[in-house]
């Protein structure tokens, strides 16, 4: 597959628009929402009228932005899952670069530090809120020994474990609350 972008979604009269304006993964529902946020961007520089070429970059700026961040998060999670059963999950965790941003994400992320400053600083909070990359990168159990705890893994996964029993306790005690699924289409009709 090829994935980029376009420089400029808006050149002259013509706004790329869909996968004429930039691919980036077959599997995410991103591209319907870069489809949705350039149209909105589009027709609010048209009914304000704002066609000088200033107005143009900012707009092709502003699509820019939003694809890297989209990117970004696309790439972290090929980079950071935990896959290793076949040839491609080892070459997709070695061969896809990455940003400065993403970089700088994971390292703090690393460090064990709070990544949210670093979300902001860098703009990539406006694309997944810092609760999304953290849901990301907990999820895939990215996780580093903190210094001078030995068993922070164990603590990790026991608490993990507490989670899933919590969960498991609620669904037990709410299912009988709600209609099973062939009572709810007959209710329906």
């Amino acid at each position: 597959m090829k994935v980029g972008k376009l420089e400029k979604t808006w050149n002259k009269n013509v706004i790329a628009l869909g996968l004429s304006q930039g691919f980036i993964e077959p599997l995410e529902a991103t591209a319907l929402h870069l489809v949705l946020e350039t149209m909105i961007g589009f027709f609010t520089h048209f009914k304000q009228g704002d066609f000088s070429q200033k107005d143009i970059e900012h707009f092709n700026q502003s699509i820019s932005a939003r694809y890297e961040g989209i990117r970004d998060y696309i790439v972290c999670h090929y980079k950071v899952n935990t896959r290793n059963d076949t040839e491609y999950w080892h070459d997709v965790k070695s061969n896809i670069p990455i940003s400065d941003n993403l970089c700088a994400v994971l390292d703090t992320w690393d460090a064990g530090k709070d990544i949210t400053p670093v979300l902001q600083a860098r703009g990539m909070d406006k694309y997944y809120p810092a609760v999304s990359w953290y849901c990301l990168l907990a999820g895939y159990g990215r996780f580093k020994n903190k210094p001078g705890t030995v068993d922070y893994d164990q603590k990790i996964s026991e608490q993990i474990s507490e989670q899933r029993k919590q969960v498991r306790r609620f669904l037990q005690a709410t299912k009988g609350r709600f209609l099973s699924h062939q009572d709810a289409l007959k209710a329906l009709s």
